[in-house]
């Protein structure tokens, strides 16, 4: 039974996770003849080598634990103890349920004892799940090598309901493919998301393998306010893409819910307005005063909450102005 708070963000938490994907029952499988490392991960022999807590039991051929209501972080898991090595990939896979749907109550995860503070070595997922079983696959890849490490189903809030959570065919094998990380890059059509001045300059981005200049529209909301054509501009070295641009400068409309459309994409709502750039004098003075070097802050400002000592990493070693202004 593992009942802890959270671990802490550590240098160690970082090290130990090379590479972790998600995915729902597809992506690539282990290797056919590595060793599962979970042992009854069919629950064939009842909840041997499992610990299910607060209530275990097999359901339906399942390992299933009941949750009375306003159990706490920790106290309610199915776990069982497996060994890792450093720079193996692991995929990790299991049928899981839950009765009612729960939407953050149970999570995933692979992790160290306190003598690593917890290390998360597949940092812990969290899935909303449903009566219907899910099949969840991750892969991860430690750093070190940990002869007991705990792969735990775990509940890491206080339930308001109660509920059943249930596992099933449960695989932990080595030998896989680490899953490659996609980056969300957004829309092709790229803006400025904070927004255009009316009278400035008014460009955008479309990525696009496009060889002809192609149609593009601004809308604010289902009102078309322009229209043209992208201009294309070659690859772009500093991004490895294609792409081309968008020039709508002429528009002097404003307000909110502004989008650019172009080649089939949409761009993320941005706005046109003359004030657009007003909080920035606040939020610079705010960022250099609380990151300033040689002021003594005060509590007359809004800005900070405690009186600082000016503070130098070094003394100045020349007469230079900011050294002058310091004397």
């Amino acid at each position: 039974m593992s009942a802890h708070r959270p671990p802490r963000f550590t240098a160690v938490a970082v090290a130990a996770v090379l590479a972790i994907g998600a995915v729902l029952a597809t992506g690539l499988p282990a290797a056919a003849d590595a060793p599962d490392q979970i042992s009854n991960g069919g629950f064939d022999d009842g909840l041997t080598g499992w610990t299910a807590y607060p209530a275990g039991a097999v359901v339906a051929g399942r390992g299933c634990i009941d949750v009375p209501a306003g159990n706490g972080p920790y106290s309610a898991a199915i776990t069982q103890t497996v060994p890792l090595q450093a720079g193996e990939t692991y995929a990790l896979s299991a049928d899981v349920l839950t009765e009612p749907a729960t939407e953050a109550n149970v999570r995933v995860v692979v992790q160290s004892g306190a003598d690593l503070n917890y290390t998360q070595f597949l940092p812990a997922q969290k899935v909303p799940l449903t009566p219907d079983e899910q099949r969840l696959r991750w892969t991860f890849t430690p750093e070190v090598d940990y002869a007991a490490a705990e792969l735990a189903f775990q509940q890491d809030i206080t339930n308001p309901a109660p509920y059943r959570l249930c596992v099933d065919e449960v695989s932990l094998v080595g030998g896989a493919d680490p899953e490659g990380y996609e980056p969300d890059t957004g829309p092709r059509v790229r803006v400025n998301q904070l927004g255009y001045l009316p009278a400035g300059p008014k460009r955008a981005t479309v990525v696009t393998d496009a060889t002809a200049a192609v149609p593009w529209q601004l809308r604010q909301g289902e009102a078309v306010v322009a229209r043209g054509r992208t201009v294309p501009a070659g690859f772009d070295a500093s991004a490895g893409v294609d792409v081309h641009t968008v020039d709508f400068s002429r528009v002097r409309a404003t307000g909110e819910g502004f989008t650019l459309s172009a080649d089939g994409e949409t761009s993320y709502p941005f706005a046109i307005e003359t004030d657009l750039y007003e909080p920035l004098r606040v939020d610079a003075k705010t960022f250099f005063y609380t990151n300033r070097s040689g002021t003594r802050s005060s509590t007359t400002s809004p800005l900070v909450t405690a009186v600082r000592p000016g503070t130098w990493v070094s003394p100045p070693t020349r007469a230079t102005p900011l050294s002058r202004a310091r004397t």
